[in-house]
């Protein structure tokens, strides 16, 4: 229930149901003494929880867990577990594709970016947001500009008026080359991408 855990909380015996957002807390207890840290996971499931992504620039072998799933696996990036709940892109932007498998309804659509300067990770510069009932032609219905992800600090939901269509394809733009007076100046910048979802 995102409630600090104690000998008293209720025991994991089966699969939790996820819906929605939610966070989950967990730790272990021996004789009602804790005896490890609190876990901490944020989850939110949408319409494109679980369906089958694309991506057309692939991620750096160091920061690709999970691969492009883990873009749509309803589990929230931890700037703790950067190699496992986020995928990173090294002077490359995120072209990614979702296939609802059928037309679907939906009037938001949200995904976060990291901004972390000193390990040389810059939020997206902009993004654009396409659909597309057939895979192949596709219709511009957002853009999302500089200014609009700064103020967001990197976690973008907008809404996109009522959309009915199959394929949801996102354009997360990266920064480009690293200006002079930030760590790594005149280096690719680092694109770190989590959750793209739809409601």
């Amino acid at each position: 229930d995102g409630k600090e855990p104690t000998a008293n909380s209720a025991s994991y015996k089966t699969a939790i149901p996820v819906k929605g957002k939610m966070t989950v807390k967990s730790a272990y207890f021996e004789n009602g003494i804790l005896k490890s840290a609190v876990s901490v996971q944020n989850f939110n499931t949408s319409k494109t929880t679980g369906k089958n992504i694309t991506l057309e620039n692939q991620p750096s072998e160091n920061y690709s867990f999970g691969g492009a799933f883990t873009l749509v696996d309803g589990i929230e990036g931890n700037v703790k577990q950067l190699g496992k709940t986020w995928l990173g892109f090294q002077g490359k932007d995120v072209v990614a594709t979702v296939d609802f498998g059928e037309k679907t309804n939906f009037t938001e659509v949200y995904f976060n970016t990291l901004d972390n300067k000193g390990s040389w990770i810059h939020l997206a510069k902009s993004a654009q947001i396409f659909v597309s009932d057939d895979g192949k032609n596709f219709k511009l219905i957002k853009e999302i500009n500089k200014e609009q992800i700064l103020s967001a600090k990197g976690k973008i939901s907008v809404n996109v008026g009522t959309q009915n269509a199959r394929f949801l394809k996102l354009i997360i733009e990266n920064a480009g080359i690293i200006p002079a007076g930030n760590p790594g100046a005149d280096s690719k910048a680092w694109l770190f991408v989590d959750e793209i979802g739809a409601n």
